[in-house]
């Protein structure tokens, strides 16, 4: 009954609209209470195992991603036992996978799984996934071991995929949850705790000014695709729709390019009225996106913190 008490006044006070009340002594030795006696320990434990799942993963990427690449000879596609059929001369070899590591890494998180099973059982189901971060521990555990299948899973001739394009997909999810957990496990540590809740915020009041933003970066790179395509060597696999964007986006971070102003006529250049039009679209870019948004951001980020 007492416990059941206390369950209903911590509820009242995370439910209180009063920031204020955190901030007295009775309310402070409450919650200092509750966390040591109940969630320290645990929370410790699954943030160890996490940072070793971490390191872990960061080492399995410098093993199999960090490498030069190889590339299918005849003699290697003909030696190959069985027959290598899927792959081609001159095409990639996909290097195999470290077996230890993701067995390591398929351990360590068998303990965010217990933890998460237990909290599922404890709250219900409806309960569980009504919060954002249920989602985020099921996305990273899930996510986690799939990414342990793909990169383990064996073609018909032996072969690997561990640098195939799904399983990039994966790994990537993989490190960004890893993160969005590190960050997570951080609040453990009351200096880091304010830091990480400052984040979250600024993020979340941030939605509306990137959604506007990146309309006004699409639109105006409208504006310069009908001065000049851009044809910059590293636009070479998006197309130009995506370059120009790209373009764009650097130009309202200060990353300048002028090899279009560099060419000549015949070359796909500007002759010199177009010179004059590029000239008065970039100042407007620079006004726009750099001095006034980007002063738009910081003030934002500001009122936030």
């Amino acid at each position: 009954m007492e416990e059941r008490r206390d369950h209903t006044l911590m509820g009242a006070i995370a439910g209180s609209e009063e920031i204020s009340i955190f901030e007295t002594e009775v309310v402070k030795d409450a919650v200092d209470f509750k966390w040591e006696t109940f969630a320290m320990a645990s929370h410790r434990v699954n943030a160890v195992m996490h940072i070793i799942q971490v390191i872990i993963q960061r080492v399995y990427i410098a093993h199999v991603y960090l490498q030069v690449p190889t590339y299918y000879t005849q003699s290697m596609i003909d030696d190959h036992q069985p027959p290598i059929t899927s792959f081609k001369v001159n095409e990639r070899v996909n290097p195999p996978p470290n077996k230890q590591l993701l067995f390591c890494i398929g351990v360590c998180l068998l303990f965010p799984l217990r933890y998460d099973f237990v909290q599922l059982q404890r709250s219900g189901f409806r309960n569980y996934f009504a919060k954002g971060k249920n989602w985020l521990d099921v996305v990273h555990i899930g996510m986690g071991y799939y990414n342990i299948y793909l990169q383990m899973r064996q073609n018909s001739d032996g072969t690997y995929n561990t640098w195939e394009l799904l399983e990039k997909l994966v790994m990537i999810t993989v490190v960004v949850t890893s993160l969005m957990q590190t960050f997570f496990f951080m609040r453990i540590v009351g200096s880091f705790s304010y830091i990480v809740t400052m984040i979250q915020s600024v993020i979340w009041d941030l939605k509306v000014f990137m959604v506007f933003f990146f309309t006004l970066m699409v639109m105006l790179s409208a504006v310069l695709a009908v001065i000049f395509c851009p044809t910059a060597d590293e636009y070479s696999k998006i197309g130009p729709f995506f370059g120009g964007i790209a373009t764009t986006i650097r130009l309202s971070l200060g990353d300048f390019d002028f090899d279009i102003l560099t060419k000549d006529v015949q070359d796909g250049g500007l002759n010199t009225k177009q010179h004059f039009l590029y000239w008065a679209v970039w100042m407007l870019i620079i006004i726009f996106s750099c001095m006034i948004f980007l002063n738009f951001i910081i003030a934002e980020v500001s009122s936030s913190y």
